[in-house]
This record gives structure tokens, C-alpha cells and sequence, in this order.
């Protein structure tokens, strides 16, 4: 099975705005599910990207949310007490803040050839390859800009129970997984890679130099798009 990295540009500041009256309401009010369900319907309703991208990356629509919403409006006895999946409800409104849909960014099938290259041989830290790759998680996202607003103190250590459900953040396909930089990442990680691109002629693996030029290229292009805009980027990688 191909796993497939497609990257779009994402405002995670703008984001976080509207997400966190409905953040706040999950934290502290046995409706917040709710809320969070009727809003997000409302924007299938009213953004058809959304629809676009939930359909891509796995086979949602808006009638699979008001089978959801049924379970909110019913007695309990009629459906076991089943609940909203809250994690792909949050994927859902940030397909919103995602654009162009279709992705014109990406890595396409080569981004295992990327991972490899910035390891070895340009020795790039670790957790500089994953970001660059794959993007921060989203319970970083509620550690970076939800926490505070909740009064939360104990974000050093570990996720608070109040945000754990950023951890369940998926988009519901094969393989997948999704995540964002920001705006500085973009830009920190742009500069370094545009810095090390002369040492491509000279670097030896067992790999074809035309697909490590393109895969190097691809993802110059990437953070590039991202940094003409002074604005971040959501990854997704699935099968």
C-alpha cells in the first residue's frame, strides 16, 4: 500500500480562534459535544471543502454527523449511550482553514526517500525530519494554543485530561496521519533546507540523484508556498 503526504496552507492563529469557544465548552460544559456537533455540520453545510477533504481522506459526509447528532437528541436506552467520535469532529473544522483543496503540495509517495535523505546523509536531528515530514501533532496544537486559555498549569508534563481528545485528532483513512507547522517552523525549517541544497551533487546513497533532486525540490517547495504567505502548513499522510 502507497501512503500518500499532501500538504496544505493552514493559519493555525485563525484556527485557534474559532476553535476555542467550542475548546472551552468541551472542557467545561456536558454540552460541548454537542455545540461542537451543530457547528460543525453547520460548516459542511456552508463550506464544501470540508466535504471535499472528508470525503477524501475517509469516505465521511454530512449524513454520517446527523446519524451522530441523532444519538444527542434521543434517550439514552435508544443507543446505548454512544457519543460523537470528538477527534474527527476537530479534523472536520480544520479542513476548514485548509487551502488549495486539491493539495498542489506535497511529497506524493517519495516522502520515506525525504525522511531518509535529511537523517542520512545530511544528518538532520530527528525531531527536525518528523516536523518537516509530518508536522507537529495536533495535542502540541492544544498544548501551543489552547492550554492557556483554559487555565491550564500542567501542560509541562503531559496533555491535560481537559484537551485529550487533540490526541484522537485523525482523518479516519488508511495509514493516516495528520499535522501543521507554523509560520516560524516554515520558515526556520525553509532557510535550513535552502542552505543545504548545493550539497545534493555530492551526497551518496543508493538512491537515484534525479528522485532525491525531485523529493528535494518537492519539499523546497512546500515550506516555500508556505513562507510567500507568512503562514503555516497542515500535513496528511495516508493510505
Amino acid at each position: 500500500m502507497t501512503i500518500i503526504h499532501e500538504a496544505y496552507l493552514f493559519r493555525p492563529d485563525n484556527f485557534a480562534r474559532e476553535i476555542l469557544p467550542y475548546a472551552k465548552a468541551l472542557a467545561n460544559s456536558s454540552d460541548g459535544e454537542k455545540l461542537l456537533l451543530d457547528h460543525v455540520i453547520e460548516r459542511f453545510d456552508n463550506i464544501p471543502t470540508i466535504s471535499e477533504l472528508a470525503m477524501e481522506y475517509g469516505s465521511w459526509n454530512v449524513s454520517d454527523l446527523y446519524d451522530a447528532k441523532y444519538l444527542y437528541e434521543s434517550p439514552p436506552e435508544a443507543h446505548g449511550g454512544g457519543r460523537a467520535n470528538v477527534g474527527r469532529l476537530l479534523v472536520f473544522m480544520i479542513y476548514g482553514y485548509l487551502h488549495p483543496v486539491p493539495s498542489q503540495f506535497g511529497l506524493g509517495g517519495r516522502w520515506g526517500l525525504m525522511e531518509e535523505v535529511l537523517n542520512y546523509p545530511l544528518g538532520w536531528h530527528s525531531s527536525d525530519t518528523a516536523s518537516v515530514i509530518h508536522g507537529h501533532s495536533f495535542g502540541f496544537f492544544a498544548q501551543s494554543w489552547i492550554a492557556n486559555e483554559l487555565d491550564t498549569t500542567d501542560i509541562q508534563v503531559t496533555i491535560p485530561p481537559s484537551l485529550g481528545y487533540w490526541e484522537k485528532v485523525t482523518t479516519g483513512s488508511t495509514a493516516a496521519q495528520i499535522g501543521w507547522l507554523d509560520y516560524p517552523d516554515v520558515k526556520r525549517f525553509f532557510d535550513k533546507l535552502a542552505r543545504e541544497e548545493s550539497k545534493l551533487p555530492g551526497i551518496k546513497t543508493p538512491h537515484d540523484p534525479s528522485r532525491i533532486e525531485q523529493v528535494y525540490h518537492d519539499t523546497l517547495q512546500m515550506l516555500r508556498s508556505a513562507s510567500e504567505e507568512e503562514c503555516g502548513l497542515c500535513i496528511i499522510t495516508s493510505g
